[in-house]
């Protein structure tokens, strides 16, 4: 995810759906209604889930390009590679 023209403040993620939803919740996932960060699990989970969150600053009357890219690399390396890649925005452009 790539955002071009505000500012960033707090990038957490999730894996774990039971943390990212919360107990007795189904349509609004206690994520969507709590104003903390996501939890950072990772590993394996029962219910895994992808859950990225950016908390964006936009000013009065601005606007924002977001960027969201999903991809698979053979290595850890190949995937870094790809994620720096596609971070600037003139080659975000020509792809899409």
């Amino acid at each position: 995810m790539a955002v071009h023209g505000a500012e960033i403040r707090n990038i957490t993620y999730e894996t774990d759906r039971l943390q990212f939803i919360g107990r007795e919740h189904s349509v609004s996932p206690i994520a969507m209604t709590d104003s903390k960060s996501l939890g950072g699990s990772q590993g394996s989970v029962l219910d895994p889930i992808v859950a990225i969150q950016y908390q964006i600053v936009l000013e009065p009357e601005g606007s924002v390009i977001i960027d969201i890219v999903t991809g698979i690399g053979e290595t850890r390396v190949a995937a870094l590679n790809l994620i720096e890649k596609y971070q600037d925005k003139q080659i975000a452009n020509r792809v899409f």
